[in-house]
Protein backbone atom coordinates (compact mmCIF):
# COMPACT_ATOMS: atom_id res chain seq x y z
CA UNK A 1 0.00 0.00 0.00
CA UNK A 2 1.49 3.39 -0.93
CA UNK A 3 1.85 6.14 1.65
CA UNK A 4 -0.87 8.81 1.50
CA UNK A 5 1.33 11.79 0.57
CA UNK A 6 3.97 12.38 -2.13
CA UNK A 7 6.46 13.82 0.35
CA UNK A 8 6.38 10.73 2.60
CA UNK A 9 8.71 7.75 2.44
CA UNK A 10 6.93 5.47 4.93
CA UNK A 11 4.82 5.19 8.08
CA UNK A 12 6.04 2.93 10.90
CA UNK A 13 3.96 1.79 13.88
CA UNK A 14 5.82 0.53 16.98
CA UNK A 15 4.29 -1.20 19.99
CA UNK A 16 7.53 -0.79 21.94
CA UNK A 17 8.26 2.89 22.82
CA UNK A 18 11.99 2.27 23.29
CA UNK A 19 12.23 0.65 19.85
CA UNK A 20 10.30 3.58 18.35
CA UNK A 21 12.84 6.01 19.83
CA UNK A 22 15.76 3.95 18.49
CA UNK A 23 14.26 3.82 14.99
CA UNK A 24 13.50 7.55 15.21
CA UNK A 25 17.14 8.37 16.06
CA UNK A 26 18.47 5.98 13.40
CA UNK A 27 16.36 7.55 10.65
CA UNK A 28 17.25 11.09 11.77
CA UNK A 29 20.96 10.21 11.59
CA UNK A 30 20.36 8.95 8.03
CA UNK A 31 18.99 12.39 7.16
CA UNK A 32 15.26 11.68 7.05
CA UNK A 33 12.81 14.17 8.53
CA UNK A 34 10.74 12.09 10.98
CA UNK A 35 7.62 12.88 12.99
CA UNK A 36 6.91 10.89 16.16
CA UNK A 37 3.43 10.73 17.67
CA UNK A 38 1.05 8.41 19.49
CA UNK A 39 -1.74 6.70 17.60
CA UNK A 40 -4.48 4.15 18.29
CA UNK A 41 -4.80 1.35 15.74
CA UNK A 42 -7.33 -1.45 15.36
CA UNK A 43 -5.70 -4.85 14.81
CA UNK A 44 -7.42 -7.96 13.57
CA UNK A 45 -6.13 -10.19 16.37
CA UNK A 46 -5.43 -7.97 19.39
CA UNK A 47 -8.11 -5.30 19.12
CA UNK A 48 -7.33 -1.66 19.81
CA UNK A 49 -3.65 -0.89 20.45
CA UNK A 50 -1.85 2.31 21.46
CA UNK A 51 1.34 2.61 19.41
CA UNK A 52 4.09 5.08 18.53
CA UNK A 53 3.73 6.31 14.95
CA UNK A 54 6.74 7.45 12.95
CA UNK A 55 6.00 9.51 9.84
CA UNK A 56 9.10 9.24 7.68
CA UNK A 57 9.36 12.01 5.10
CA UNK A 58 11.50 12.02 1.98
CA UNK A 59 14.84 13.75 2.19
CA UNK A 60 14.69 17.27 0.77
CA UNK A 61 16.65 16.34 -2.35
CA UNK A 62 14.14 13.53 -3.07
CA UNK A 63 10.97 15.68 -2.90
CA UNK A 64 9.68 16.61 -6.35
Amino acid sequence: MPVPFDNMEDIVYCHNPEMANEIFEFLRKKGYPVGLSVSVIQTGTHGEQVVKKLDVYKKKEEVK
